[in-house]
């Protein structure tokens, strides 16, 4: 049985990647996971060029 904890996850809705990653690690293990929004994958990919390499503090999904 999942904690119920486990079946919350958060919208990150930000363009900035330090942002999204620093609160992705201050809720790992509070919640299920995060989820990413497309201002997110446009904003910080368009202005860098590429797809970010580091592997996501916690589970996230985007729509």
């Amino acid at each position: 049985m999942t904690k119920p904890a486990e079946r919350i996850f958060v919208a990150l809705d930000t363009t900035n990647v330090e942002e999204a990653r620093a609160l992705a690690q201050r809720l790992k293990g509070a919640v299920g996971g995060v989820k990413l929004g497309l201002e997110f994958f446009y904003g910080e990919w368009r202005a860098a060029g590429s797809a970010p390499s580091q592997k996501p503090a916690c589970r996230c999904f985007s729509t």
